[in-house]
């Protein structure tokens, strides 16, 4: 026992047992990101839409890198390679995605300590400098959302090239310079925010570390300038690519889309604002983000920016905040002028680590999007500040009152970790952060449209139309939600209806793609196959990033298979699988086709062995194989099968019905329970075979 006692104390007075520590609570905290689902807010269009990240070749790599799929917006390629590596080994199940987050996390928070021991020479300071960032509530958007990986993969690039930056001024082994410059590209390529190392290179080296050597500083933060510079370039002179799939497959009808110029209201956007506006609105971010270093409550997914009053101008309260952000910054800076020869090497490290990576995200620069403050972007700015707060109280308390210092950074850390365990669990899924977002922006409309998405996605219609009706009555020009509440009407089979809603959104700019394939669903439902497969071409040329090609060329292969188009059909379908090359439906209907139209099941099966190799267990594939050995008279084959649908739901009307019909052929009256129970469902089928063969 004394033996044990000697160890556990010799384990917590050295800081790496203290780090294990922070490690192993940090990794507590968040080990409930891995039963998180993806949201349906940016993981589509990073994970579930995005075909790049299918595709881990090394063509597959260099189209990630070189001519990504959402070629003109900000997806930084290198977190897309992590993204088809999760993709690789767990295909689309998200807990390999939350746990590769949590992963950086951890990484960061030994990175972290490491620098902040480089920075104080003091271990003690370094862990509360960790365990700050370890458990600031701040830090959660960027760790339980899959699309924030760019945030925590970014941050661990950027902070092994500061490290190997630092060994290179204390070393000046060019190794240790080539290393950090390539570590910083995979930086900048995971995030473009990494921009700002090679400034911080320039201020580190003449403010922290003193050098003089002045030519030899700026020669050497070229390298870093080089890519930024680059991005800036093709920024302004690449279009990017729109794809143009319509053509592999032909044209089917004739189309005439509609292009409109008129623009939803929607929501604020930070380029509706003048340079005087975002200048104010920048002065208020950064004192919010002051604020909620120290006081990490209130957290939400969406931070939106206001309203413009009737005069044109912001409420009052972003110019005053703004005003004492001002004030306060130039007190600050006048004292730190005044005060230069005296200023300690940790606040300036502090200040300027905190100052180079909070002003790219105060949104006065043209970089700005939907949001006037955002909660992941503190994730690495934070560390500066962290580095203030143990400085001060050190310099306060820590030589005369270390018990005082320790009592105040605990209490502020048993307040982050209070805020960790309210906070976490509203990121399980889109329903209970935009639960959350609703409660806290009842009038924001793109909180209502994604909550009433999820409720359409779980079937829950009666609630999904609360919200998109609200919605539609705070901004009756929203093509979302005209696009979501047609969704709803066509999951109730009311076309007309739906198609009311449909044609509305599609009077204006944004998701023509989805709303033309909506319409075309519309009338599928009401029989005007003709009409189906206008809006279906149409989808398909609305469908600039391919988000949904692959889902439309489906459908139109369903139609066509349906009027006996045959080839036309496998044409479609062999499209399908070129865009995405798993998407199993698209499988299932090329073996019908060869099933029913071809009248070929052998080559069906073969079609279906091929997708079974993709995803061995997917419901969609197990009856499709299941309907091919009622086909070919195999009952053995359908019961084992159908047993397989049923082990992962019970309750599967399809799944009792195959079950059901392989006990009757194999003479087993007690199929005719599981032929009832199926009917019951809304099974057709099953109701038609068992009163011929139960009867």
């Amino acid at each position: 026992m004394s033996q044990l006692k000697h160890i556990t104390s010799k384990f917590f007075k050295s800081s790496f047992g203290w780090l294990s520590l922070i490690l192993l609570l940090a990794a507590l905290q968040y080990a409930q990101v891995r039963n998180f689902s993806f949201l349906n807010y940016d993981d589509g269009r990073y994970v579930a839409d995005n075909i790049d990240i299918r595709d881990f070749s090394w063509s597959g790599l260099s189209k990630m890198i070189f001519h990504p799929q959402y070629s003109d917006e900000l997806i930084p390629p290198f977190t897309t390679v992590t993204l088809a590596m999760n993709y690789a080994v767990g295909k689309l199940n998200p807990s390999g995605y939350h746990l590769v987050n949590l992963l950086f996390h951890l990484a960061n928070i030994v990175l972290v300590f490491f620098i902040a021991g480089r920075v104080f020479k003091r271990g003690d300071y370094a862990l509360w400098v960790a365990a700050i960032f370890a458990f600031h509530p701040s830090s959660v958007e960027a760790i339980a959302w899959v699309a924030a990986r760019k945030e925590v993969q970014y941050t661990f690039f950027y902070l092994l090239a500061l490290w190997f930056i630092f060994k290179y001024w204390d070393e000046q082994k060019m190794k240790w310079y080539i290393a950090a410059i390539l570590l910083f590209v995979v930086s900048y390529y995971s995030k473009f925010a990494a921009a700002s190392f090679p400034v911080l290179y320039i201020g580190l080296a003449l403010l922290w570390k003193n050098k003089k050597n002045y030519g030899r500083i700026l020669l050497e933060s070229v390298p870093f300038f080089i890519f930024p510079l680059y991005s800036i370039v093709l920024m302004f002179y690449n279009d990017g690519q729109v794809f143009d799939l319509v053509n592999q497959v032909g044209a089917i009808g004739q189309t005439n889309i509609e292009n409109s110029s008129v623009t939803p209201k929607g929501e604020i956007m930070h380029a509706g604002f003048s340079l005087w506006q975002k200048i104010i609105l920048g002065g208020y971010s950064f004192m919010v983000y002051l604020y909620k270093f120290i006081w990490p409550f209130d957290q939400q997914i969406i931070y939106p920016y206001p309203e413009l009053n009737e005069m044109d101008s912001l409420p009052f309260k972003y110019s005053a905040i703004a005003t004492l952000t001002f004030i306060l910054v130039s007190v600050l800076a006048w004292f730190g002028w005044k005060n230069r020869k005296r200023i300690s090497v940790e606040l300036i490290f502090g200040a300027m680590f905190f100052l180079v990576h909070i002003v790219l995200v105060l949104h006065v620069l043209p970089l700005g999007g939907k949001v006037v403050v955002a909660d992941r972007y503190t994730y690495l700015p934070y560390l500066g500040l962290s580095v203030i707060l143990v400085w001060w109280l050190g310099e306060k308390f820590g030589k005369t009152q270390s018990i005082r210092m320790v009592q105040i950074l605990g209490i502020l850390l048993i307040l982050m970790n209070v805020q960790l365990i309210r906070w976490i669990p509203s990121w399980k899924d889109s329903g209970s952060i935009f639960t959350h977002l609703v409660e806290k922006e009842p009038m924001y409309v793109p909180a209502r449209i994604s909550l009433g998405k999820h409720l359409l996605d779980a079937n829950n219609l009666p609630e999904a139309e609360v919200h998109l009706k609200k919605a539609l009555q705070i901004d009756p020009d929203n093509p979302m939600a005209y696009l979501n509440m047609g969704t709803l009407y066509l999951k109730r089979n009311q076309a007309k209806t739906a198609l009311k809603f449909l044609a509305k959104g599609a009077t204006y700019e944004g998701e023509k793609n989805l709303i033309y394939y909506n319409i075309g669903q519309a009338y599928v439902q009401l029989g005007d196959t003709e009409k189906a497969k206008v809006y279906f071409q149409k989808s398909l040329e609305a469908d600039r990033f391919g988000s949904i090609t692959h889902v439309t060329l489906y459908s139109l292969g369903q139609l066509l298979a349906k009027e006996g188009s045959v080839s036309d059909a496998l044409k479609c379908f062999e499209a399908s699988l070129e865009r995405m090359p798993d998407f199993i439906p698209s499988f299932v209907g090329m073996a019908n086709t060869y099933i029913e139209g071809m009248y070929s099941p052998e080559q069906g099966l073969e079609i279906l062995e091929k997708a079974r190799e993709i995803s061995p267990e997917d419901p969609i594939l197990l009856q499709a194989f299941c309907q091919v050995y009622l086909t070919i008279n195999k009952p053995q084959k359908m019961y084992e099968t159908a047993k397989l649908i049923l082990s992962k739901n019970p309750n599967n009307p399809m799944g009792l019905y195959y079950r059901g019909v392989a006990s009757v052929m194999r003479g087993n009256p007690t199929g005719c329970s599981d032929l009832v129970s199926a009917a019951n469902a809304g099974v057709a089928e099953a109701e038609a075979y068992h009163s011929r063969h139960c009867r």
